[in-house]
């Protein structure tokens, strides 16, 4: 399979923080920039193959984090969690594909477009999808038609 360049030129290294806000009082989310450290922490975490969905409520505090099997499926899962949590909720998704090359999977824009339209029937927006493999990640979102939704949630 042929792989994007421009993936590679937007992967950003990761660098985990000091501090780990799982263990320390919480997180929240105040824009895009805290994406790359949220990608840090919820790494160290995650086997290869496992994704998680984390979900934080309108104030921005992280609420849901829900590691999901490598045979689960991934859109399902989400548009389950959607309609399970208030409206105004936002979501992330993580996959950690340590140990392959995460770019080879050409229908992973496909399935953010259907997670998307999934959570936004239910008000609840889904921010990213950040894929991380070993201290790299990126943001799978930017190569999806409708990108990333961090402009639909309010400051």
């Amino acid at each position: 399979m042929s792989t994007s360049p421009r993936r590679h030129a937007r992967a950003a290294r990761v660098r985990p923080e000091p501090s780990d806000p799982w263990v320390d009082t919480g997180w929240r989310l105040t824009g895009p920039d805290d994406g790359p450290a949220l990608c840090a922490v919820v790494a160290r975490r995650l086997e290869p193959g496992i994704d998680v969905v984390l979900g934080f409520d309108p104030a921005g505090w992280l609420e849901l984090v829900v590691p999901l099997a490598p045979d689960e499926p991934l859109a399902a899962c989400v548009d389950l969690l959607a309609q399970s949590v208030d409206r105004e909720w936002s979501l992330i998704v993580v996959s950690n594909r340590t140990g392959e090359f995460p770019a080879d999977r050409p229908g992973d824009e496909l399935v953010y477009e259907e997670m998307r339209g999934a959570v936004l029937a239910h008000d609840v927006v889904l921010l990213d999808w950040f894929v991380v493999w070993g201290t790299k990640a990126f943001s799978l979102a930017e190569f999806a038609p409708s990108g990333h939704g961090w402009h639909h949630r309010a400051p």
